[in-house]
């Protein structure tokens, strides 16, 4: 979709990658990347509801799928594993896209009139792959 944008960042690439449907046929809330010398890799995301059932944040799920359509898979083959500062620099890349206001526009829940997002990214346990580096 050409409305969604895309950050060019010191570290790689970064943009939504809108609503997919995922390994279990579930959607799932996508984003991807690319870093250098490596193919474009997806991930999951999802708000995180404050009690007013409103306001939200942001939990970042699972990083390093080869293929969108492999979101949701338990299947270590299905992703990729990263050093310790390839992940600190992937933290930096979902930080910056998430604090950009024009790529969360036109993605929902961030275009919602009654709903705000409140800024925090948290990353969920196990959201990427380690390669022991």
């Amino acid at each position: 979709m050409s409305s969604l944008v895309t950050l060019n960042l010191p570290n790689g690439k970064i943009g939504f990658k809108s609503t997919v449907l995922g390994w279990d046929e579930e959607p799932r809330d996508a984003f991807r990347i690319e870093l250098s010398a490596r193919p474009t890799m997806y991930g999951e995301w999802r708000a995180k509801f404050a009690s007013n059932e409103n306001d939200f944040d942001v939990e970042i799920v699972s990083f390093g799928y080869k293929s969108v359509r492999h979101l949701g898979s338990m299947l270590p083959v299905h992703r990729t594993e990263f050093s310790a500062s390839e992940q600190s620099a992937i933290e930096e890349l979902i930080r910056s896209l998430f604090a950009d206001q024009t790529a969360r526009a036109v993605i929902v829940p961030f275009s919602s009139k009654t709903a705000h997002f409140l800024g925090a990214v948290t990353f969920a346990p196990g959201w990427i792959l380690h390669d022991g580096a």
